[in-house]
């Protein structure tokens, strides 16, 4: 057999390493692929640079993404699809580089075994392919893959596999346009979830991921506030798609994504950290009254100091007295309660300046059920 593989790269202003990625998709030892580059309206050379690939072998095909459809990497990955041909899809992106027989050895694979898809490691790199590091994540270490998945823990990049088409065609299988960051972690996992038979190459390490200090998809970014829609985005589709045996890896990765994403939202985070993902249901009830508790908790003691029991007494006492015994809990107050006693307690000199520059950051201790 000597299918047709698809070889599906997006780029945006990647001119400085399309050369390097794209010299070795054409020095594969495979031959018979298809590679279609879709740029998505990059401001440096890419494009010349494209172009003069395409001039040396026409399996380069080259498209802008039409201006009818979003911008992003995940709205190129779906157009190039539509675009392909190939019985196998590999994609690849424009600044990483592919092992001499990467594709010779992955279609013998799939061949072989009849496997939806094959997996195979890679090894990061930051200049120079001879300062290659460390396995991205060594697949003969991994113990379930869809606990590491589910806990963002990445067994593999969407570079390490190459599907079937049949099957991503079969099970709707495409990238989600919704998504700013966490893209490879859905697209794999969706996938893993559907796949009937895959098959893990362990030992073989075929591809080299380029690791860019500035790249704007690092994980800082990723949970910074202005991506959290896009963040509630994916934990809603991991939540549809999770196995009841693994929610309690769900609920920690749930609990992390808050801890390390209220360290953006600074004072904000009641209305626009919590109650979102409350009101979207990733957490339930009495998931919800625990994490405002701590949040209320956290924030008086950061203002009032050690003493914000007396001070929270009394103005229940005194302010909110159709509560009584049973309720004189900090379960029990209102957010808007809440805002009413911060509100009595500026007035207070001593606390202004506290309060001013407010910033709770979390340490949870709701453990995963």
């Amino acid at each position: 057999m000597n299918p047709l593989i698809s070889i599906l790269i997006p780029n945006f202003n990647k001119g400085f390493y399309l050369t390097e990625t794209l010299n070795s998709v054409l020095a594969q030892t495979y031959r018979n692929w298809e590679c279609i580059v879709v740029d998505d309206h990059s401001t440096d050379n890419s494009w010349v640079i494209l172009d003069g690939f395409v001039k040396r072998d026409n399996r380069i095909q080259i498209f802008k993404r039409p201006d009818s459809l979003p911008k992003g990497g995940n709205t190129c990955r779906n157009y190039a699809f539509t675009l392909s041909k190939g019985e196998y899809i590999q994609w690849f992106d424009s600044d990483d580089v592919m092992a001499l027989n990467m594709l010779d050895a992955r279609v013998n694979s799939l061949n072989r075994n009849n496997s939806d898809f094959v997996v195979s490691n890679g090894r990061r790199f930051e200049t120079d392919l001879l300062d290659r590091d460390i396995i991205i994540t060594p697949l003969f270490a991994v113990d379930d893959f869809l606990k590491f998945f589910i806990l963002i823990m990445t067994p593999w990049l969407s570079q390490s596999v190459m599907y079937k088409r049949s099957f991503l065609e079969n099970y709707q299988i495409i990238w989600n346009e919704s998504l700013s960051g966490l893209q490879d972690v859905a697209f794999n996992f969706l996938a893993l979830t559907k796949a009937s038979k895959i098959e893990i190459n362990a030992d073989t390490i075929d591809w080299y991921w380029r690791e860019i200090k500035d790249n704007s998809n690092t994980m800082s970014k990723i949970y910074a506030s202005e991506n959290y829609p896009s963040l509630l985005v994916f934990l809603q589709e991991l939540q549809t798609l999770i196995p009841p045996s693994y929610i309690k890896y769900f609920n920690k990765t749930v609990w992390e994504t808050l801890r390390i994403t209220s360290k953006s939202f600074g004072k904000n985070q009641f209305h626009n950290l919590i109650t979102p993902i409350y009101k979207l249901g990733i957490l339930n009830k009495s998931e919800f009254k625990s994490l405002k508790a701590q949040f209320y908790y956290s924030s008086l003691k950061k203002i009032i100091g050690l003493n914000w029991q007396d001070y929270y007494s009394e103005f229940i006492q005194e302010e909110i007295q159709k509560l009584d015994d049973s309720g004189l809990s900090i379960f029990s107050i209102t957010h808007k309660e809440y805002q009413k006693m911060l509100n009595i307690i500026t007035k207070m000199e001593s606390h202004k300046k506290k309060i001013n520059h407010f910033e709770v950051n979390f340490n949870f201790r709701i453990d995963a059920h």
